[in-house]
């Protein structure tokens, strides 16, 4: 069987198609020369790439509007997606269905079929729009997130959805000796715990999919008010409303306890994800993505917004599932204030992670393309 794979934001596509090619599978993935975002390439996963990929590794130049142009270039690299038994397309890369004559599976990552199938906002965004729609409804089976299922009752193809846990390397995401970092930060900050909010930063009215940042960086400052414990609060330097984050920060007398850093390779973000005491992610969206995977497996304690997964585990993920500002904090208060109860969330944490998101989910993969192919 041999499984072709492209696009997707950040190095989702890159960790499936390795871990698949662990297991003996024939996958050929396609990057982008030139990705949206750093973080995007897989030697934000593996920095040793940076010397240069393996061969089933292909760096194409394609661009989406190539799609829209039937030349040489943009049918050459139509050919070569199609040449597999297996066409796994992440994200908006669904487009190039318009120039395809192959069956494919369809992988959402959120505003790929959130957004941009509905843009309304010029008619540039509308025929782009519509194009999307028609790309998707040619994909054959569509893995989503639980709260996407509106998207594709909308589009009339809800049959063709389903959700599949992303698989993630469990020997690399797990607990590691950080201690002489955690001291330093607690040293620095005279801290007693360390919460991490790696999530970019995006939560104005106007921001698509919004993160909650708001909500974290207020829910930190109430803690700070109310809870016995000294703690400090590390942030990523990265995303639209940045400033705005930074403002209030500054409006709520926490700036002293914030302790920013700039992006970073995953190798990095492990450390920072083992020196943390309970990670903070999305307050908003309802559904989880590599953060939430990452911290789980590293065995931290994970605050999130989860909506619709009830079905999707035979046992729901022990993530500390709260939405609102008031929620956050008594929850922080709460595990800071238990140490038990803190090491033991972690525990079942990285239990559930690898019971979920390695092997298993990776078999998963597989009975998807064998049911395909069968079709």
């Amino acid at each position: 069987m041999k499984i072709n794979m492209y696009g997707g934001a950040l190095t989702i596509s890159y960790n499936l198609a390795k871990l698949l090619r662990r297991e003996g599978q024939d996958v050929r993935l396609f990057v982008d020369r030139k990705p949206l975002y750093e973080a995007y390439s897989p030697e934000w996963e593996d920095e040793e790439l940076k010397n240069g990929y393996p061969d089933w590794i292909t760096v194409t130049d394609a661009k989406l509007n190539m799609i829209f142009s039937c030349g040489k270039e943009s049918k050459q690299f139509a050919v070569q997606l199609s040449d597999c038994d297996i066409l796994h397309l992440h994200a908006e890369a669904y487009l190039w269905a318009l120039v395809l004559k192959k069956d494919f599976i369809y992988h959402s990552h959120g505003y790929d079929l959130d957004r941009m199938p509905y843009a309304k906002n010029s008619i540039k965004a509308m025929v782009l729009a519509y194009l999307c729609r028609r790309a998707i409804k040619k994909s054959k089976k569509i893995i989503i997130a639980p709260h996407q299922k509106v998207y594709l009752e909308r589009l009339k193809i809800a049959d063709r959805g389903m959700y599949l846990p992303f698989p993630i390397n469990t020997d690399k995401y797990a607990r590691k000796g950080t201690d002489d970092l955690r001291r330093g930060i607690l040293s620095k900050y005279n801290a007693e715990f360390i919460f991490f909010h790696p999530s970019r930063h995006e939560w104005m009215g106007n921001c698509l999919p919004n993160k909650g940042n708001d909500k974290a960086i207020n829910a930190f400052a109430s803690y700070l008010k109310n809870a016995p414990a000294k703690a400090v609060l590390i942030l990523i330097n990265k995303g639209q409303d940045i400033e705005d984050s930074r403002k209030m920060i500054d409006r709520l007398g926490i700036a002293k306890n914030i302790m920013w850093l700039d992006s970073m390779p995953k190798d990095r973000l492990i450390e920072y994800y083992n020196a943390s005491d309970i990670i903070l992610d999305q307050f908003a969206v309802g559904s989880f993505g590599q953060i939430f995977v990452e911290a789980m497996a590293c065995g931290k304690p994970t605050f999130i917004y989860l909506e619709g997964y009830e079905n999707e585990y035979a046992e729901p993920p022990p993530a500390i599932n709260v939405k609102e500002i008031d929620d956050i904090t008594k929850g922080l208060i709460d595990l800071t204030g238990h140490p038990d109860r803190l090491k033991n969330t972690g525990d079942r944490s990285r239990d559930w992670a690898i019971k979920y998101h390695g092997k298993d989910a990776i078999s998963r993969y597989m009975k998807l393309y064998k049911s395909f192919l069968e079709k």
